[in-house]
């Protein structure tokens, strides 16, 4: 049968005669949707009707078939019916579907910028029932986002969440309905939308290697944007979202009174490694109502819409209260060492995958590795100056006063905003910590080890500004200012590192997603060790005194080389701490 284009369908038109169509209520690929009244039911339905000719319309012709035929194997009051197919007098197959009053989740947003809590978990565990439904078929949505879930009205002012549109949904073997979907699923195709994917889809990963947790880290993306009014990534481009998505972490849900259940939720499910994320819908769904539990009904009044510049992300899967810069995509150089290919096909954006080399593993490494061959022990530089401090046991270095530039470096093109311009800056003379404060000098003083990766080397992380100040106090000293971290990172060198990255810096390349135990890369003219990458710095400075947030430099061993250099800003809350954050302190010797 050839399909010919259609030029749409008018109010007033009848169908088969039994369906008035009332008019047009969307349209998008190859097919629109009209509310139409059924003529002799005299009941209002939806009628999703292919437009699409020639080629496209019998790739559409499958995908709205098999949406039909999906859809109808879910009995769910929270997807929506399909009840009929059929084709019009001109040849123009259409679905018969159940009309929903109401409005989608995008156009709420939309109006409203965000929910109060209350009515993001209602949503949210809608939608988990209805993925728990269509999971134990077999059948994985692989699109869910604001537009696919329709609020519908009910008679007594309620809303039911209604889940639509399983055009690329993933059918599973066990499911026995006899296909696998619209688009392929070959190794290194993405089918679904770039901005809801999950990291499993910006992989490339089989069809049928995908599994529900897929459809849980595009829910945790929707819960998360429900609450902020906005998205985890910062990526401009379809190509920065989907590396965003695989090397660096979501912004922190940072909503002001945001009780830590609800938080759990949403970065539960968004945890890189699907292994770390809740291992079913129904699992999902019970720790939202728990956390819907502890959270007022009241529906408080709506936060604006952030209309400040773009939210920097944080540059790891776990972190509470903070952010660091967002992380550029960064390939190995030459570009040939990671390429990745990105092409639409039929609406859809396809990307095959051939990581770069340089990207950070997304499965977790449970503790730190060996010192790799060819590191350096701590070596004491010639002409530095340095004394013991008694309380903590660690060494602190003289920097002497000076001058210098503070910012972004010549010729560094990697350089974010708040880098520039260059300011003159002039630093009394101070005594910095040598190393980061390790976990062995932490417990000396605090009685403590707060850290997630363990070792009496290993710098402290997992503590957060307040306790970096506690401790800098105990041992008699401070934080620096990030003037004076900048100028002692430098240690007179004007580009934007003291060294060779791989031979000063723990990063992502080589971090094997775990700190080091501090001073086994080179020092800089001063003597200082790992003042780029392995744990972000605390400063004493403020990014933000308004919102209580203080400025972190040097970049951390998650980071890419671009968010490894002197110059590079990140921000914490004041209460905010992470397993890549740690600080070094300033000594006051009498």
């Amino acid at each position: 049968m050839e399909l010919r284009a259609s030029a749409g369908l008018q109010p007033g038109a009848v169908i088969r005669k039994k369906y008035e169509i009332l008019g047009e209520i969307g349209r998008g690929g190859m097919g629109a949707v009209y509310k139409a009244r059924h003529l002799i039911w005299n009941e209002e339905k939806a009628l999703k009707v292919l437009t699409a000719a020639g080629e496209g319309a019998q790739q559409g012709l499958r995908s709205l078939m098999a949406e039909a035929q999906i859809m109808r194997q879910l009995h769910h009051p929270n997807i929506v019916r399909v009840e009929d197919a059929d084709y019009t007098e001109d040849d123009q197959p259409f679905v018969v579907m159940e009309y929903v009053q109401g409005e989608s989740l995008r156009d709420r947003l939309k109006r409203a910028g965000t929910l109060a809590p209350a009515a993001a978990l209602r949503i949210a565990g809608q939608v988990s029932s209805a993925l728990a439904a269509a999971h134990q078929r077999g059948i994985i949505h692989r699109d869910i986002k604001p537009q696919n879930i329709l609020l519908s009205k009910n008679a007594d002012g309620s809303e039911t969440v209604k889940v639509i549109d399983f055009g690329i949904a993933k059918v599973r073997e066990e499911a026995g309905l006899g296909f696998t979907g619209m688009l392929t699923s070959t190794t290194g195709m993405f089918v679904g939308t770039v901005a809801y994917a999950s990291p499993e889809q910006a992989l490339g990963m089989r069809g049928s290697d995908l599994d529900g947790r897929t459809d849980l880290y595009s829910l945790g993306l929707v819960l998360y944007e429900m609450l902020s009014g906005r998205l985890p990534f910062a990526g401009s481009t379809p190509l920065s979202l989907l590396m965003e998505r695989v090397q660096v972490a979501p912004a922190p849900l940072d909503r002001p009174g945001l009780p830590v259940e609800v938080v759990t939720v949403v970065m539960t499910a968004l945890a890189k490694d699907r292994e770390n994320r809740y291992r079913s819908a129904d699992e999902m769904e019970r720790a939202i109502a728990a956390a819907l539990e502890g959270v007022s009904e009241k529906e408080t009044v709506l936060l604006e819409t952030p209309q400040a510049a773009p939210v920097r992300n944080t540059p790891h899967e776990e972190q509470r209260g903070t952010r660091a810069p967002a992380q550029r995509p960064t390939w190995s150089r030459p570009l040939a060492y990671g390429l990745i290919a990105l092409a639409l096909l039929a609406g859809a954006l396809a990307v095959r995958r051939i990581m770069s080399r340089g990207s950070p593993p997304i499965t977790h490494n449970p503790g730190p590795p060996e010192p790799p061959g060819g590191a350096k022990p701590p070596g004491e530089p010639g002409k530095v100056r340095t004394r013991a401090n008694p309380v903590d046991g660690l060494t602190y270095v003289s920097i002497p006063a000076g001058a210098f530039k503070m910012g972004c470096s010549p010729g560094d093109e990697e350089c974010e905003s708040e880098e520039t311009p260059q300011t003159d800056q002039t630093v009394a003379g101070f005594w910095l910590g040598q190393t980061e404060v390790t976990q062995a000098a932490w417990k000396k003083v605090m009685r403590s080890d707060p850290s997630h990766f363990k070792g009496e080397q290993l710098p402290v992380e997992e503590v957060d500004w307040n306790q970096a100040v506690g401790y800098c106090k105990a041992i008699g000293g401070r934080l620096p200012t990030e003037e004076e971290w900048e100028y002692a990172a430098r240690a007179g060198a004007a580009g934007a590192r003291y060294g060779q990255l791989d031979a000063v810096a723990w990063y992502a390349t080589n971090s094997a997603s775990t700190t080091h135990p501090v001073g086994l890369k080179q020092p800089n003219a001063f003597g200082l060790y790992d003042m780029l990458g392995n744990v972000w710095e605390f400063t004493a400075s403020d990014e933000d005194p308004s919102l209580q947030k203080k400025i972190l430099r040097g970049g951390s061993y998650t980071n890419n080389r671009g968010h490894v250099r002197a110059s590079v800003k990140g921000a914490a809350f004041l209460t905010g701490h992470a397993k890549w954050m740690g600080f070094r302190c300033v000594a006051e010797f009498r």
